[in-house]
């Protein structure tokens, strides 16, 4: 017979029994914009400081949530101000943004994925592609769209294939001809893009165009 004590049930069940959390865990996009909202937070802070002094940040608890403790609490003007121009320079390096995801060869339905106004447009009933187009130029994902609209909007940038600069103008014709003007004679991203563009009509003339993505056959433009 052993002489090994045998284990205490309840201190091994108790300790079976960890206590969890009934929040779940926050995903990594979570902390992801957690982290830059704290950024922000801290940049806005930085700013008014600069400005205004010292004195023009105080620390105190945030109305209604108290038991968070103190944090700090700039002159709201003034935080004001520095939001503003937060919100207009990351305007402009989105925009930027789009231009050089556009020149490395990524179509406007990958932009829609990344801008996250693919459900939008399709609860919207338009073309996911034209939408992020139209977002990126107008604001707004049913914004003016097309040579018949009676505005034309465009964004230009530089093909990083021909290394040449594109005006594009939205994914409405499909003809990468009528799309985008300005690429190098012989650009094999240009080449490529209208060599598919040809497939893809002679499979629609042959009665096969349905490509499977639930367009009218021009695929991602």
């Amino acid at each position: 017979m052993s002489d090994t004590p045998a284990p205490d049930t309840e201190t091994a069940e108790g300790a079976a029994a960890a206590p969890t959390s009934s929040w779940p865990a926050p995903s990594a996009a979570d902390r992801r914009r957690w982290h830059i909202q704290d950024t922000l937070t801290n940049l806005v802070v930085r700013e008014v400081t600069e400005e205004l002094g010292p004195d023009g940040v105080g620390y105190g608890p945030d109305p209604g949530f108290a038991k968070y403790g103190n944090r700090p609490q700039p002159d709201p003007l003034a935080a004001v101000r520095v939001a503003r121009t937060i919100r207009r320079e990351a305007a402009q390096l989105l925009g930027e943004h789009i231009d050089r995801a556009r020149g490395a060869g990524h179509t406007w339905t990958d932009l829609a994925a990344a801008l996250g106004l693919t459900k939008l447009a399709d609860e919207a009933g338009i073309p996911v592609d034209e939408a992020a187009f139209c977002w990126a130029t107008t604001g707004r994902i049913d914004g003016d769209r097309g040579p018949f609209s009676g505005y034309e909007p465009r964004r230009s940038w530089r093909c990083a294939s021909c290394q040449e600069r594109v005006s594009d103008h939205g994914p409405f014709n499909g003809n990468p001809d009528d799309d985008e003007t300005g690429h190098a004679p012989g650009c094999a991203r240009h080449t490529a893009e209208l060599a598919a563009w040809q497939t893809r009509n002679d499979a629609w003339d042959d009665g096969d165009g349905d490509d499977g993505d639930g367009d009218d056959g021009d695929g991602d433009r």
